[in-house]
């Protein structure tokens, strides 16, 4: 059902912003033109790494189970250990970010994140001899979403913060793509890789999906320069209220919780339905989860082009 939200944004009068130079990173490095363009891409990196975890492990639902010998309660407490740290954490990671900088969460996160599914690749996956706890996976997979929900705000204000506003929109629909890319990409690897060679493959794929996150940062993400800033009125921009205190900003994130709610939903268990109750094979379920993805990828960006042609995050926009 299609309804009208006004962006919580425009509640608060817009904050005047005295000039910085937009290619200056907060270093005191100066970059060329095409930095941004370079910000984007680590974030769109960092977010489908993410996401090929916490969005592809569920797509190997079935043969987790049956590599781990889980029963369906215990499968499902499995599959929800990385959403739910996520959304423990999420608020967590985005004060820190305001704190100290998303270079410094965007590498606390992921560093965590590769460690956490390092120790899974080592200690955690089925062997001839023995089959792990459950319980014990569960934990891990719980850390290592609570680790990655960095990637989330941090990444995404990166991003933000060295585009122009008229672009953002565009800017910012790529980054979220990396959601379901990331999705995709796990939905059509690790089922292959878990029937290949089991889940030692699976977890050691992610965890240099993950280092190869964490290096880009490391190497080359410069924090967009900080601008000095006055409320509407001259009053200073510190005095402006909490988002925590405001109304229309938990409204708005109730209706984006109740938007994702259904779709991880269905991405974290549907591949499971589908081999047990419609008996599509794991090829066939793969393909079905790609498409979705790649369907919701594309539907992003043009999301975010949208935005920007019709007056961007200061305008009525259709959700």
């Amino acid at each position: 059902m299609l309804e009208q939200t006004q962006d919580v944004l425009t509640a608060a009068p817009a904050p005047q912003v005295e000039p910085v130079s937009s290619r200056t990173g907060r270093s005191g490095k100066v970059h060329t033109a095409r930095y941004k363009w370079g910000v984007l891409g680590i974030g769109i990196i960092a977010q489908a790494a993410f996401s090929a975890a916490f969005q592809g492990v569920p797509t190997s639902g079935s043969i987790l189970q049956a590599a781990y010998h889980l029963s369906v309660g215990q499968l499902g407490v499995v599959l929800a250990a990385i959403t739910c740290g996520i959304f423990i954490t999420d608020v967590f990671w985005g004060i820190l970010s305001d704190r100290i900088g998303e270079r410094k969460v965007l590498i606390t996160g992921l560093t965590g994140t590769t460690v956490t599914l390092g120790l899974v690749t080592a200690f955690l996956v089925p062997t001839a001899d023995a089959t792990p706890s459950y319980v014990a996976l569960a934990i891990v997979l719980f850390l290592s979403g609570a680790m990655g929900g960095s990637v989330n705000g941090a990444s995404g204000r990166a991003v933000m913060g060295w585009f122009p506003v008229n672009k953002r929109g565009f800017a910012i629909s790529l980054r979220v793509a990396a959601v379901p890319a990331g999705g995709a990409i796990g939905a059509a690897i690790l089922p292959p890789l878990a029937l290949a060679g089991g889940f030692r493959l699976v977890f050691g794929f992610l965890t240099v999906f993950a280092l190869l996150a964490t290096v880009a940062v490391i190497l080359w993400l410069d924090e967009p320069p900080l601008a000095k800033t006055k409320a509407a009125g001259g009053v200073a921009a510190t005095a402006i209220e909490s988002p925590l205190r405001r109304w229309d900003i938990w409204r708005f994130a109730i209706t984006a919780f109740l938007l994702d709610l259904p779709q991880f939903t269905v991405l974290t268990f549907g591949s499971v339905f589908l081999l047990s109750e419609e008996h599509l094979s794991i090829g066939a379920i793969a393909v079905l989860l790609v498409l979705v993805q790649v369907g919701g990828g594309v539907s992003r960006v043009w999301g975010g082009r949208w935005t920007d042609k019709h007056g961007g995050r200061y305008r009525r926009s259709i959700v």
